[in-house]
């Protein structure tokens, strides 16, 4: 029993003289104080879990935009043949793999009835931070303090 206490000792007069040793350090270098700062304070207000939401949203919300812009694109380069042929040379040089003919193919693919249109706004209404299910209700908002007002 002895023992194993000395060993408590011990390791606690180890950690304490390694806190002294960073507490120096911050001390003596203001920059490294700042990041250990920013550090604690990315932890306090859970800015992992944020910027986590703010990738999940912005990444689901790329896909109903990608596919509304092949869509658009589809229309502007089937009626315009003089854009079609610069735009087919860019590609080319850029994307070889990306045709002009497949994004002129693909311009019903938003939706050429009005079901896909209503379909396609609410799934992108959805998806983005600012749609319906946010996970940001306005009480949430007052507990934290965050203002959507401009003042």
């Amino acid at each position: 029993m002895a023992d194993s206490q000395s060993l408590a000792e011990k390791g606690a007069e180890v950690v304490q003289g390694a806190q002294r040793r960073l507490d120096r350090l911050r001390e003596r270098f203001g920059w490294l104080d700042h990041i250990i700062k920013a550090g604690a304070l990315f932890g306090e207000v859970t800015a992992g879990r944020l910027a986590a939401a703010c990738t999940y949203y912005g990444f689901l919300a790329i896909f109903p935009l990608l596919l509304l812009a092949f869509s658009v694109l589809g229309y502007v380069f089937a009626g315009h043949p003089e854009i079609t042929q610069q735009v087919e040379t860019t590609l080319h040089q850029n994307l070889p793999f990306i045709s002009v003919q497949d994004i002129v193919k693909a311009r019903g693919a938003a939706g050429d009835h009005w079901p896909g249109r209503v379909f396609l706004s609410r799934a992108w209404a959805g998806w983005t931070p600012l749609g319906p299910r946010s996970g940001r209700s306005g009480s949430a908002r007052r507990r934290r303090g965050i203002s959507l007002s401009a003042s």
